[in-house]
């Protein structure tokens, strides 16, 4: 019951913030247009789900949360996290990019950018290394059969 309670609180103050909260305070106009309105709400939604399903993931099979301080004791490769190594990040960033569609926002956009950037580093230079360490071959099995970031 904790992990779930923890995840949540993680969930609304982390991703809820980054993805959905900056993003709303970068729209310069508030208005929305109907021709990009539904594709928006479209990826919006599916950032949204998917986060969801990750972070339900790391709580039943990983027993951890998504917040690196609790972060899964056992292995995840199921799920979301058969077609790509970081679906999370993937999640939050097209939640990023429905609302750059929606508001039809460049600056959304930048900040999309400027956010996959940080999340390369962060993945490549402290992640990456970090779970070598800790799940060695199967997380080194694993580095050679799903993507990074998209799926096959």
């Amino acid at each position: 019951m904790w992990l779930w309670l923890k995840t949540a609180v993680f969930s609304v103050f982390v991703p809820g913030v980054v993805a959905i909260l900056i993003p709303l305070r970068l729209a310069e106009d508030k208005t929305y247009h109907l021709w990009s309105l539904a594709p928006g709400l479209v990826l919006v939604a599916f950032g949204v789900c998917t986060y969801l399903w990750c972070a339900s993931t790391f709580v039943r099979t990983g027993h951890g949360t998504p917040a690196p301080i609790d972060e899964p004791k056992r292995f995840v490769a199921v799920g979301p996290y058969v077609w790509s190594r970081n679906p999370m990040y993937v999640a939050v960033l097209t939640a990023i990019l429905g609302q750059a569609l929606i508001f039809l926002s460049w600056y959304i956009v930048l900040y999309a950018a400027i956010a996959f950037l940080i999340v390369e580093l962060f993945v490549t230079q402290y992640e990456e290394p970090h779970l070598r360490k800790k799940f060695g071959t199967e997380y080194e099995e694993y580095l050679g059969r799903t993507p990074r970031w998209i799926g096959r």
